[in-house]
C-alpha cells in the first residue's frame, strides 16, 4: 500500500542562490539546429546568457554584453572549465585550441569568399564548452536548472528567419 502523504509533501529543494536567475538548459541537437539557422549567431547569445551566469554567480563587474565578442571566448572557455572541474565534470578540451579555431574559421568564413559556408558550422567550436557547462549547471545543487523540452518563441522566430534565408541561399544556386 502507498503513501498518499509522501506523494502531497513539497519536494526538498537544495540551497538555491537567489541572486542566479532560473537556468535553461537546452539539449546539444537544438544548439545545433539553432547555431546553423542563425548562420553562427546563437553561439555569440548562449556565450552572453553564459558571461551572465557567471557574473550573477560570482557577483562579477562586469556587462556581459560587452564580452560577448572573440577576444572573450578564451577567458570564457577557461571559466566554463574551472567551474565544470569544481562540480566533478571532466571538461576535455583546450580553451586556447577551440578560440582559435572559432577565430580561423570566422575570418576564412569573412574574408575569403570560397569558404563562406564555414559560417554555418562555427557553432562546433562551443560544444564542449556547451555540453561542460550544462553538466555542471545540472550536476550544481545551488541552482533552479530545468530543461527546455521545446522551442522557445525567440528560438523559434530565429528558425523561421533561418530557415528563409537558407531557401534564398538553395535558390540562388540554382
Amino acid at each position: 500500500m502507498e503513501d498518499n502523504n509522501a506523494q502531497n509533501d513539497p519536494p526538498i529543494l537544495p540551497n538555491i542562490a537567489s541572486d542566479v536567475e532560473p537556468q535553461y538548459i537546452i539539449s546539444l541537437t537544438k544548439f545545433v539546429i539553432l547555431g546553423i539557422f542563425s548562420f553562427g549567431w546563437y553561439p555569440i547569445w548562449w556565450s552572453y546568457k553564459a558571461w551572465r551566469f557567471f557574473n550573477q554567480k560570482d557577483k562579477l563587474k562586469i556587462n556581459p554584453a560587452l564580452i560577448t565578442g572573440i577576444l572573450f571566448l578564451y577567458p570564457l572557455f577557461k571559466y566554463i572549465t574551472y567551474f565544470a572541474n569544481t562540480k566533478g565534470i571532466k571538461a576535455n578540451y583546450l580553451a586556447s585550441l577551440l578560440c582559435l579555431c572559432y577565430i580561423l574559421s570566422a575570418f576564412l568564413a569573412r574574408f575569403a569568399e570560397e569558404f563562406w559556408f564555414l559560417s554555418f558550422f562555427d557553432f562546433l567550436f562551443f560544444i564542449p564548452a556547451f555540453l561542460a557547462l550544462n553538466q555542471a549547471k545540472q550536476y550544481s545543487k545551488e541552482f533552479v536548472v530545468e530543461k527546455q523540452l521545446g522551442f522557445s518563441k525567440g528560438q523559434k522566430f530565429i528558425l523561421v528567419i533561418g530557415s528563409l534565408c537558407l531557401l534564398m541561399i538553395i535558390m540562388s544556386l540554382f
